[in-house]
C-alpha cells in the first residue's frame, strides 16, 4: 500500500494539508452518538467552577492528570496513539483527523470498572477544506463525575494493515468542543538553522478558558516505512489561556531547536499543545499542521 500524501511530505520534511472526509460507523453492541460538526470557529464556556478534590476527595481523581494535564506517550508511531485524560458519562469527545482514503480508525475509551466504549471512523474521499471534525458522546456508564480514563486510537487500511493517520486535535468535556478548542497551532519559519542562531516562533489559539497549558516539540524520525514521534522538549505555558486568546503573539514564544538537555535536535519536529482545566477536568491536545525543520 503506497504511503499517504501526508506521509510522503513528512519524509521530505515538507507538509501540506491532506484533507479527507470521515463517516462514523457504529460497532455492534455500543450506543455512542457520532455527530460531525463544522470546522468553523465557535465554542462556549461555563460560568462556574468547582474543585473536584473538595467535592469527592481523592476518589476517582488522578492528581497527575489535574496537575500535569492529559498525557501522551513520550514516543509513538503515526498509526497508533493512546491518550490518558479525564472521562465522564455524557461528555463530548471531539476528534479532528485526516488520513488516506479508506483508512479505518478505531477508537476505544476505557476507565477502571467501566465497560469499554468502542466505535470506528472511516475516511471515504478527500474533499477540499479543513480536517474533518467528529464529535462523539461518551456513554452514561462512565459516571456522573470525571474519572481517569484512556483514549486509544488505531488506524488500519481496508485489508487490516497498519496505516498512518494525522491527528490534528482531540479533547474531552464541554470546554473541549467548538470545533476543537485549541486550534491554529503553528511554528514559523518552517526551517531554522542553528548556525544562524535564529529561533522558531510558535503559538496557538484558544476557544475556551483553560487553567493550565504546556507544549512539547516532537521529533519525527523514519525507520523503513514507519514514522515515529518522540518528545524532545517540554515547555510550560506561562501566559493565561483564555477564550479567544492568541498564545505566542504578545509576548512572542520561541524555541531554539534544542532538546530538554540543551542538545541540538536536528530534523523535522511537530508542535504538540496540551491545555486543561484543574476543576472540571476538560482537556485538549492539538498538533501543528506543518513541521519545523532544524538544520545545522
Amino acid at each position: 500500500m503506497p504511503p499517504s500524501h501526508w506521509i510522503k511530505l513528512m519524509a521530505s520534511a515538507v507538509c501540506s494539508v491532506l484533507v479527507t472526509c470521515a463517516q462514523a460507523s457504529s460497532v455492534p453492541g455500543d450506543e455512542g452518538i457520532r455527530q460531525p460538526v463544522d470546522g468553523g470557529r465557535g465554542g462556549f464556556g461555563l460560568g462556574f467552577e468547582f474543585d473536584l478534590s473538595k467535592l469527592f476527595g481523592q476518589q476517582g481523581l488522578d492528581p497527575e492528570l489535574t496537575t500535569s494535564g492529559p498525557r501522551t506517550p513520550p514516543a509513538f508511531r503515526m498509526h497508533a496513539l493512546d491518550i490518558r485524560g479525564f472521562v465522564r458519562g455524557g461528555w463530548p469527545l471531539v476528534l479532528a483527523w485526516t488520513a488516506a482514503a479508506g483508512t479505518r480508525l478505531e477508537l476505544i475509551a476505557t476507565a477502571q470498572g467501566v465497560a469499554p466504549y468502542r466505535t470506528a471512523l472511516t475516511f471515504n474521499a478527500p474533499p477540499p477544506g479543513k480536517p474533518h471534525i467528529v464529535v462523539l458522546r461518551l456513554p452514561e456508564r462512565f459516571g456522573e463525575q470525571p474519572i481517569p480514563g484512556n483514549i486509544s486510537l488505531r488506524a488500519q487500511a481496508a485489508e487490516g494493515a497498519e496505516r498512518a493517520f494525522e491527528l490534528r486535535g482531540i479533547g474531552a468535556g464541554p470546554l473541549a468542543v467548538g470545533s476543537v478548542a485549541i486550534d491554529d497551532v503553528s511554528v514559523a519559519p518552517t526551517q531554522i538553522s542553528l548556525r544562524e542562531r535564529r529561533p522558531a516562533f510558535y503559538g496557538f489559539h484558544s476557544k475556551s478558558d483553560f487553567q493550565r497549558a504546556a507544549v512539547e516539540f516532537l521529533r519525527v524520525t523514519q525507520t523503513n516505512d514507519q514514522f515515529e514521534l518522540a518528545q524532545v522538549r517540554h515547555i510550560k505555558v506561562e501566559q493565561a489561556v483564555t477564550r479567544d486568546a492568541w498564545i505566542g503573539r504578545n509576548p512572542a514564544l520561541a524555541w531554539d531547536g534544542k532538546d530538554g538537555a540543551g542538545r541540538d535536535s536536528f530534523g523535522p519536529h511537530l508542535l504538540q499543545v496540551r491545555a486543561w482545566t484543574t476543576a472540571q477536568g476538560d482537556w485538549v491536545v492539538a498538533w501543528s499542521e506543518r513541521p519545523v525543520v532544524v538544520a545545522p
